[in-house]
């Protein structure tokens, strides 16, 4: 393997889901309003893509010029997509130059890793940046939309669930068609059904948390979150099963389980 292999396939991670997933559990009680709306932001784009994924079934480019493993379908890149999303909208709400700079950056350089390394072509790259930043840049005014509806929590909830159990039923259509892109979009939609009910549901247990004091009390939020949920992904993990239920735990955990226990430990 030559440098520059190793050079993108390390970019590359930048933009996987899981490292998406692990900087979420760490931003998701940074700034209430930010850490919110990215993590829904994010969690739409994955399922989006795979969405996407299903309904084109594009293959991938030749295998054996591949220079990484990977499943699925080709088109649009999650990579592209995923990280035009979350580093879009990092950028969008931190008045920072340097996120601005480094934002842009690390999205150009994941699309070009993903051509690179042979698993993708441009115009998956390209579709994929155009959903993610369309998601991160129109996500805040679809938000603001939604929450000013109607103030009845019930009615919000009948919206959430028939609009979460429309997708479980459009997936079920899809099941034959990618074993792996149906078990990630399975896996993503669960998570959002647990974190917007119960968000809808209970709201004052996350809002009423305040933001964390120090740098100190941001790694230990990020950890425990972490820990926390590693148990029901273990367990979705082995007893597939139990994967949906699992996953709709973890989304309903950031809610109502984590923001108690942070609050209990005094960080």
């Amino acid at each position: 393997m030559c440098v520059l292999d190793t050079f993108f396939l390390t970019i590359s991670f930048f933009g996987s889901e899981l490292f998406v997933l692990v900087a979420l559990a760490y931003v998701f009680y940074l700034d209430k309003h930010y850490g919110l709306r990215v993590s829904l932001a994010t969690l739409t784009t994955i399922l989006t893509t795979l969405l996407l994924k299903l309904t084109f079934r594009i293959p991938r480019p030749n295998p054996t010029h591949w220079k990484t493993t990977t499943q699925g379908y080709s088109m649009p890149s999650g990579h592209a997509s995923i990280s035009a999303c979350f580093w879009g909208y990092t950028a969008k709400h931190f008045d920072s130059t340097l996120l601005r700079v480094f934002s842009p950056t690390i999205i150009i350089l994941i699309g070009i890793s993903r051509v690179y390394l042979g698993v993708h072509r441009w115009e998956d790259v390209f579709v994929g940046w155009a959903l993610g930043i369309a998601v991160a840049f129109m996500f805040d005014a679809i938000y603001e939309k939604l929450s000013t509806l109607t103030n009845n929590m019930y009615v919000r909830l009948l919206i959430a669930t028939t609009i979460i159990t429309l997708l479980y039923a459009v997936l079920y259509v899809f099941w034959d068609m990618s074993e792996y892109d149906y078990q990630q979009a399975l896996k993503v939609l669960s998570i959002l059904a647990g974190l917007i009910i119960t968000l809808i549901s209970t709201p004052n247990t996350y809002f009423a948390l305040p933001n964390p004091a120090t740098t100190r009390h941001i790694v230990l939020r990020g950890t425990l979150t972490l820990l926390i949920l590693l148990v029901p992904y273990t367990v979705a993990k082995l007893r597939t099963e139990l994967a949906v239920p699992m996953f709709i735990l973890m989304g309903a955990m950031l809610i109502v389980l984590i923001p108690q226990i942070i609050r209990r430990l005094g960080i």
